[in-house]
């Protein structure tokens, strides 16, 4: 079987504080988990196959991730991470996308769990390098495939806690991908103006505005990944790949109001406005990865 053949695709980014509470190390709600897999899975099948689209769905830490990162002292690098345990976060991780496997087995939708630092290596130069190979095979077999940030190796720190965001945007990059939008699902209904009420659009020339209003969408507990600048960041880079990105809030969609999202058929949330002329360029290389990060 070959699996050379670009894939058309949507990539969705389920926030961690979507389906977990990142004040309390570990809580989880399964209820949302599973009615997101419920619809996810009906939208896969009854909308987005039709139109020709696979799905990758790349998961948040939420209350799982970057606690036991904070725990295992990941973002200090190897000289000052716990390296006897911290194979427990990666663990922790992997167990979570299963969690949403299973949800989807349940769905009669196959799905697989890939593990972080299998997949994604960070060079010495701070680019992300991912062993993109099995994930394109996976594609070819139907399979959803289910990612996420977390422990990965970092050639100049040792390790480091990876941003799901940011392994958006290189995905956005991969050349056997070609990816129709980026969807950002969180608690939010995007990004909030002065008066909380969500931007509804941003071109690239927004980006100093959408910045000075980070504070109106603060982390509600423990992040160790650049929260929503890191997601802002991620966004206007996929935005100038020529890929549209949308952030808007997971609750209350349904099936097809999650399908609709997934087919761009939707004015909920903040779009960020593709740059169709600056398609060449890889979105990560618009991204800060430093070391000191």
């Amino acid at each position: 079987m070959t699996a050379s053949a670009p894939v058309r695709c949507v990539l969705i980014k389920l926030g961690g504080a979507f389906f977990t509470d990142k004040k309390v190390p570990g809580k989880v709600h399964p209820e949302r988990m599973r009615d997101f897999c419920r619809d996810l899975a009906k939208a896969i099948k009854t909308q987005l196959r039709p139109a020709g689209l696979s799905v990758i769905l790349v998961s948040g830490g939420g209350s799982i991730g970057h606690h036991a990162a904070r725990r295992f002292r990941v973002p200090l690098g190897a000289a000052e991470c716990d390296l006897l345990q911290v194979f427990q976060m990666s663990e922790a991780m992997l167990t979570m996308k299963a969690d949403l496997c299973r949800e989807f087995m349940a769905c009669g939708l196959p799905s697989f769990p890939f593990q972080e630092a299998a997949l994604a290596y960070v060079n010495d130069t701070g680019a992300i390098e991912l062993h993109s190979r099995p994930l394109m095979h996976s594609l070819h077999l139907s399979l959803l495939p289910v990612l996420s940030g977390g422990f990965v190796f970092d050639e100049a720190l040792g390790v480091r806690p990876l941003n799901g965001d940011k392994l958006m945007a290189q995905l956005v990059g991969l050349p056997t991908l070609v990816v129709e939008r980026a969807v950002f699902l969180s608690g939010q209904d995007g990004l909030l103006d002065i008066d909380s009420r969500p931007v509804p659009r941003l071109k690239g020339s927004d980006r100093d505005y959408a910045r000075s209003l980070v504070r109106n969408f603060e982390s509600s507990g423990v992040d160790v990944t650049g929260g929503m600048l890191a997601k802002l960041e991620c966004c206007f880079a996929i935005s100038r790949h020529g890929t549209e990105a949308r952030i808007l809030s997971g609750s209350n969609l349904g099936a097809e109001g999650l399908g609709q999202v997934l087919l761009g058929q939707t004015d909920r949330g903040t779009l960020f406005e593709p740059q169709t002329a600056l398609r060449d360029i890889n979105p990560v290389s618009r991204i800060s990865l430093s070391h000191t990060e």
